[in-house]
């Protein structure tokens, strides 16, 4: 089946070589397609939402998601596609199509969601991390990409983070809107680094699994950093990505809470906390520290 495909306004980015895609003044990245698609199918009551600004720990939370919807799985998890990704625009059909319940993934900002996802029935779960060391991630993500490649320095993203001009962005405005919805469960990333046990535990609770002490510590193995990392090979030879990233690509590079601080300098750091200060309506105590 044939599908049109939309129109972007394109624009360029200091920092980028490309530029980016712009669409209601939210900057994108080239690789998003056909908003209409995300924007207009017609929701499940047993649909799942996983979404999260980027490189905030969206690939972890979705394999935690998926083995607990899946009676803990793990031999099948590693070949199966856990969740539909909305952001490359996926046609009508395929979502239609899926077999419920239906796990949806996104980093694309909630104006470009069906509008029934506000409903109190569909459940949402919604990733947060600290932003220094979500830039620092995106920082290395971005200079390893081949259509959307950034050029800048670390300087120059900070200062498109405070302009709201990075992916998906504002970064506050993101985070402010899904916080907001309806039968939410919002993750902390510190938390699954420093509270696993019992962040696990009450997703497990939100998901309608009373998981057992020995089922969290199985969820916790399978799901380490040391594991991922191992899946990374074979991510990066997908055919599906192999024209996306550079060889060298790290996309599991620490996992850790405080590296932002090899990065960041004093007048870096003030710039986004007061970011969080003045923009940010999420009530937080962010973890900068391990």
């Amino acid at each position: 089946m044939d599908f049109e495909v939309e129109q972007f306004e394109h624009v360029e980015v200091d920092g980028t070589k490309y530029g980016m895609k712009i669409r209601d003044g939210i900057y994108l990245p080239n690789g998003v397609n056909n908003l209409s698609y995300s924007k207009n199918f017609k929701l499940r009551d047993d649909d799942i939402f996983l979404s999260s600004f980027p490189k905030s720990g969206t690939t972890w939370t979705n394999d935690l998601v998926w083995l607990i919807t899946h009676n803990l799985d793990y031999e099948r998890s590693k070949i199966e596609n856990k969740f539909l990704w909305l952001d490359p625009g996926i046609p009508p059909n395929i979502i239609d199509d899926a077999d419920s319940p239906r796990l949806f993934k996104n980093h694309l900002p909630l104006q470009f969601l069906p509008d029934d996802i506000q409903s109190e029935k569909i459940k949402k779960i919604y990733v947060v991390r600290n932003p220094k060391d979500m830039l620092v991630s995106t920082f290395h993500f971005y200079k390893k990409l081949v259509k959307d490649e950034f050029t800048g320095d670390f300087q120059n993203l900070i200062d498109l983070f405070e302009q709201g001009k990075t992916w998906y962005g504002p970064w506050w405005s993101h985070v402010n809107s899904f916080t907001k919805l309806p039968n939410t469960f919002i993750i902390m990333y510190e938390d699954l680094i420093k509270n696993a046990h019992k962040t696990i535990k009450s997703l497990g609770e939100f998901l309608g699994k009373n998981l057992t002490d020995s089922e969290i510590k199985f969820l916790i193995e399978c799901t380490s950093f040391k594991k991922m990392k191992e899946t990374e090979k074979e991510f990066k030879n997908d055919d599906r990505h192999v024209d996306k990233f550079k060889s060298d690509l790290v996309f599991f590079r620490k996992g850790e809470i405080g590296d932002w601080k090899n990065y960041f300098d004093e007048e870096m750091s003030k710039k986004v906390d007061d970011v969080v200060t003045n923009r940010l309506e999420f009530e937080v105590n962010f973890v900068y520290e391990n």
